[in-house]
């Protein structure tokens, strides 16, 4: 079966990972370390693929995507040598987006990732121990270097995704345009919690008031 000699992902290799004789039929594709430079038109009539994997290639950009761009939920496109992500604009059902170790560089390049309304995961910079070392080695992109400008960025752009480097967040919490619904169901929890608070306080009496006082105002101010 003819492989990718020139760097290009080609329709046969894809079959060939996935052990698929129908490529309408492929719905996961692990293509990591297949030395890939290109997408191509590889991933044409790939009319089921949800889950495909990239990682670990020579890919600058991911030019190719916009075949899978109503079926694909879940992309791994870590360690590659990324400038230019604008392709996945365009991947509406997006769900999950890795980026860790690439070459990201410029609060720009980030934006056609704000376009997923979808996304409730992202991955920028990932920290893992290899095995003999003590120190964690770090793969992350140029944008997260100054971790000051990074934080914010995240704050600005990504304030509706659940996670971000592996950081569980609370959704748009006190940034504007919130989701309405978020906004309506934290503030309906805290008036229960107020509620609870009150008939409890009933009971109570001395210190164990002002303990679930304050625990209640730390609630408010989260």
């Amino acid at each position: 079966m003819a492989d990718n000699a020139n760097g290009e992902l080609t329709t046969a290799k894809v079959l060939q990972v996935s052990k698929q004789y129908d490529i309408e039929l492929v719905y996961q594709a692990v293509l990591c370390n297949c030395a890939l430079t290109s997408l191509s038109n590889g991933l044409q009539n790939c009319n089921a693929l949800s889950i495909l994997d990239l990682s670990r290639n020579k890919l600058t950009n991911l030019s190719g995507l916009e075949h899978v761009a109503g079926t694909l939920t879940v992309l791994n496109a870590a360690e590659n040598a990324l400038t230019d992500v604008s392709a996945v604009g365009a991947l509406s059902h997006l769900t999950k987006l890795l980026l860790e170790g690439n070459q990201l560089s410029a609060k720009a390049s980030l934006a056609p990732i704000t376009k997923l309304t979808a996304l409730h995961e992202v991955v920028f910079t990932r920290s893992v121990v290899l095995e003999g070392d003590t120190e964690p080695f770090v793969m992350d992109n140029p944008i997260c270097a100054d971790k000051k400008t990074y934080a914010a960025i995240v704050r600005e752009m990504f304030g509706n995704v659940f996670w971000v480097d592996g950081v569980h967040r609370a959704v748009s919490e006190g940034q504007e345009g919130a989701s309405p619904t978020a906004a309506a169901s934290a503030e309906k929890n805290v008036k229960k919690l107020e509620e609870i608070t009150k008939n409890t306080t009933k009971q109570l009496e001395g210190k164990e008031v002002k303990h679930l006082e304050a625990l209640l105002a730390e609630v408010k101010s989260a």
